[in-house]
């Protein structure tokens, strides 16, 4: 896994302090939580995305004086290679896979009786609108800049290429899964920033991570409201989805990380060697 010339960064994190901040994040997000329903906010999913902004908000905020003179190019938001969009648009059907890991994770932490289709179709149009801006905007934002832009060129810095990337997945299932206290979120999560890490990587900008995850965000919000008729994705009646769109998915997968790969430098920065 090759990465782009860096510019030296002014914030150093090793895996301890990386593990620290992600707790601190979630536990954040569980404080802004309880402190929002303390208020009387109702449970809806702008509750989710203000807690998120209250959580990792307070990170950033304690390590801004720490970033340098330019924020933005410390968390990697910098112009991405030319030719990221179709790599972006290969990689969007992964949302099926990540979808069906689950699936196979529904049987170990079953969602209590009716959750599943919570606000399916006959939720108020405002909680509509509530659910697309935090999965499109508010959720891929802190996200992307917190664990692709901020942790993972300070993880890859300590702990080479491959165990970075590695090592900032399984932050982000982590974070993700103890901020809402629900252990069925690790598994799709980590696969899903591990491509996004590996996006990262390979483009050298946040950039397109930032698309993916908008774009993915938006797919999945399309399942939630059942327009695409995919047993499994969004379709709850089916347990999996079917082997065929399984395999397209993974096809157009893999087209899309070749093409990432292309778009990497021949000579990835501190010498790594590209697998």
């Amino acid at each position: 896994m090759s990465a782009p010339p860096e510019p030296a960064l002014p914030l150093r994190i090793g895996p301890r302090l990386a593990l620290l901040l992600s707790l601190g994040a979630a536990v954040g997000q569980m404080f802004g939580l309880v402190l929002l329903l303390g208020l009387g906010v109702p449970l809806a999913p702008g509750l989710i995305g203000m807690s998120a902004l209250i959580g990792y908000g307070a990170i950033f905020g304690l390590l801004a004086p720490r970033l340098g003179e330019s924020p933005a190019t410390t968390l990697g938001l910098v112009p991405p290679p030319r030719g990221y969009r179709l790599a972006v648009l290969l990689l969007l059907p992964s949302v099926v896979l990540v979808s069906e890991i689950d699936n196979w994770t529904a049987g170990l932490f079953p969602l209590p009786e009716g959750a599943e289709n919570a606000g399916g179709g006959t939720a108020p149009r405002s909680w509509a609108y509530q659910l697309a801006l935090v999965q499109i905007v508010v959720l891929p934002m802190v996200h992307e800049l917190f664990f692709r832009g901020l942790l993972q060129p300070r993880l890859v810095a300590s702990l080479g290429a491959r165990r970075g990337v590695i090592a900032m997945a399984a932050l982000d299932a982590l974070a993700s899964s103890l901020a809402v206290l629900n252990p069925r979120l690790a598994a799709p999560t980590a696969a899903s920033a591990a491509l996004l890490g590996f996006v990262r990587q390979t483009t050298g900008s946040v950039v397109p991570c930032l698309a993916l995850h908008a774009l993915t965000g938006t797919i999945t919000l399309g399942a939630h409201f059942r327009i695409f008729g995919i047993g499994g994705f969004g379709d709850t009646s089916e347990a999996h989805t079917p082997l065929l769109w399984l395999l397209c998915a993974g096809v157009l997968t893999a087209a899309g990380i070749v093409r990432c790969r292309k778009l990497a430098p021949s000579k990835p920065a501190g010498g790594e060697t590209p697998p």
